[in-house]
């Protein structure tokens, strides 16, 4: 006798297990420090060679890079790398550290000073002594002026000064700007705000 239709035989379902693809992990690649030993490559040797050795131009190099297959290089990355050559083989002896010293020494005694005429040539109607400028700056901007681009040429008439003073005074007025507009404001109106503020009033 042959099964009836709903009593025949009915294969139990199983779900297809699907295994994900596990995807290749990126290896982890060291990176390098400044503690890590540096070596000169072939082509840094080369480099070196053609431009202090034999004193070519930098398109002359590109050129004999690429006919001594080197490789195709422009004239800025080969002038990017052999400043970066030199830099690294740049060696300091005792006489070079003490005119650093010196010039540190110089620039910390002279730029509160150089400030302070700066700020006659921009427009300030009076002579302010620099100690007085470093004491104001002091109470307004406790951090310390970065002197990296202060002078170490030509005095405070060269254009590194200039530029530098000028970075200077141009905070120190916006400073001043801030803190006049702060006193025009009353206590009232900012306890209004949430925020309780203690102003002096001079």
């Amino acid at each position: 006798m042959c099964p009836l239709p709903s009593q025949a035989f009915k294969r139990s379902y199983q779900p297809e297990i699907i295994t994900p693809v596990s995807s290749p992990q990126p290896s982890k690649r060291r990176k390098s420090t400044s503690k890590e030993a540096w070596t000169m490559t072939e082509d840094d040797n080369l480099l070196l060679k053609l431009k202090d050795e034999e004193g070519l131009p930098w398109k002359v190099i590109a050129n004999r890079f690429r006919e001594m297959n080197r490789g195709e290089f422009r004239v800025p990355t080969l002038q990017m790398r052999y400043k970066r050559l030199k830099e690294k083989m740049r060696v300091w002896d005792a006489e070079d550290l003490q005119y650093l010293k010196e010039a540190k020494e110089y620039v910390e005694k002279q730029k509160w000073e150089l400030i302070s005429q700066r700020m006659l040539e921009i427009g300030c109607k009076k002579k302010i002594p620099g100690s007085t400028c470093e004491k104001k700056w002091k109470e307004i901007c406790p951090q310390p002026i970065n002197t990296q681009q202060l002078p170490g040429a030509s005095g405070p008439n060269s254009a590194s000064t200039d530029s530098a003073i000028s970075m200077t005074s141009h905070g120190l007025a916006q400073a001043c700007d801030m803190k006049r507009e702060l006193s025009q404001v009353s206590e009232e109106e900012v306890e209004g705000l949430g925020v309780h503020v203690k102003m002096e009033r001079e």
